[in-house]
Parts: C-alpha cells; sequence; structure tokens
C-alpha cells in the first residue's frame, strides 16, 4: 500500500473512532440515558476526569484525521506546500494524537479495573451506599467482585438499574476503539516518515497522469 492509500485508510479510520469515542464517553456519564445521577454527583469524579481526557484526546484524533485524510487525498489547500511538507505536518500531529489515545487507553483500563460507582450493599448487616463494589481501588469496603463476572451483574448494583452491562459493554467498546487508534496514530507515523522521504505514491495517477500528457500531445 502506497503512501497516499495509507494515509487516506488511516485518516478516515481515525475520523469515525475519535467520533465513537468521544459519543462512548459520553454515554457513560449518563447510565441508561438519565442525567439525574450526574447532575445528583453520583457518577464518579474520575470519570468525569476520564470524559476530559477522551474529549481531549478525541480532538487531537479528529484532527489529525481530518488533516490526514485531506493529505491522502492531495487536496490543494494542504498540498500547494508540498507533500513532504504535509507529512511533515502530519507526523507532528499524529505525536500529539498518540498522546491523546494513549489517555483514552488509560483511562478506559482504569475504570474497566474499578468498575462502576453504584448504590449497592457492602454486607450482610451493612447499609446501602454509593460506592465501588467490583473491585474499586477508592472504596474500602469493597466485595471485590469482578466486573466480567456476569452472575453478579444483576444482583450486585441497585441503582442505578442495569449499570453493570450497561458499563461494561461501553468500557469495552472504548479500550477497543482506544487501542485501535493507538495502533493506527503508530502506522501514521511510521507512514508519515516515508511521505517524507519520498513523497505520496500513488502509481496509477502517475500512469493516468502520463497518459494524458501523451493524448494531450498527440495531434488530432
Amino acid at each position: 500500500m502506497c503512501v497516499g492509500k495509507c494515509s487516506r485508510f488511516v485518516g478516515l479510520s481515525l475520523l469515525v473512532l475519535s467520533v465513537l469515542s468521544v459519543i462512548v464517553s459520553l454515554f457513560l456519564l449518563f447510565p441508561n440515558c438519565d442525567g439525574s445521577y450526574l447532575w445528583e454527583g453520583h457518577i464518579g469524579k474520575d470519570y468525569i476526569m476520564g470524559f476530559s481526557a477522551v474529549c481531549l484526546g478525541g480532538v487531537l484524533v479528529l484532527l489529525t484525521g481530518i488533516q490526514t485524510t485531506l493529505t491522502g487525498y492531495k487536496v490543494k489547500c494542504l498540498s500547494c506546500c508540498g507533500p513532504r511538507c504535509s507529512m511533515l505536518f502530519s507526523f507532528s500531529l499524529c505525536n500529539l494524537a498518540t498522546v491523546g489515545a494513549l489517555a483514552s487507553l488509560t483511562f478506559s483500563t482504569i475504570i474497566l479495573q474499578e468498575g462502576p460507582r453504584c448504590f449497592y450493599k457492602p454486607g450482610a448487616n451493612a447499609s446501602e451506599e454509593w460506592g465501588y463494589p467490583f473491585g474499586g481501588i477508592s472504596v474500602e469496603n469493597s466485595t471485590d467482585v469482578q466486573l466480567f463476572d456476569t452472575a453478579a451483574w444483576y444482583s450486585v448494583c441497585i441503582e442505578p438499574p442495569n449499570i453493570v452491562p450497561w458499563f461494561a459493554c461501553l468500557g469495552t467498546c472504548l479500550f477497543i476503539m482506544s487501542l485501535m487508534e493507538v495502533i493506527l496514530c503508530f502506522s501514521q507515523l511510521i507512514n508519515s516518515c516515508f511521505g517524507m522521504c519520498c513523497g505520496l505514491c500513488d502509481p496509477k495517477e502517475k500512469g493516468t497522469s502520463a497518459t494524458e500528457r501523451k493524448s494531450v500531445s498527440a495531434p488530432v
């Protein structure tokens, strides 16, 4: 795959993944699409901080995806300074996008280890409270239940309803998308290095342009 085709593939993929990552992280703040838990302060502060990190990473990845896609399609406003200059710009943006994608990956890993914050009963003789029952790192009275123990999904948390499958599915999706963003950003870094050295190679376009020049120069 040549540099131009790779840039188009990576750019479009980053565009889709960045938008989906922000949407998924937004849903994590609104369990069952109910905003009352967020307004009442029952969503963990680490989720809110993580959402900011995902948004920051999403914006950086989105900008990188746009620039990489336009460079791959040789849009005139970006290719006026030459393909090598455009690939240098893509290389710089990819470094920032890689940091953002790694931040999103770190956040998704932490929330999957910590589990959702919900209203639960920590013990037989204890009263209900808001906390992290799934082996959370920020609650001392954790029952140390694993998040992916599907048998406990509907019995541990009282509120919000169905928060555990909601959280597990969205958190897993965010982890996978963040991991894909990291891989794509690294691949574009390598692709940008080739682009700075060799420019955008597209044999078909070269062949087409040569044929057009011959047809123009040929006498009618």
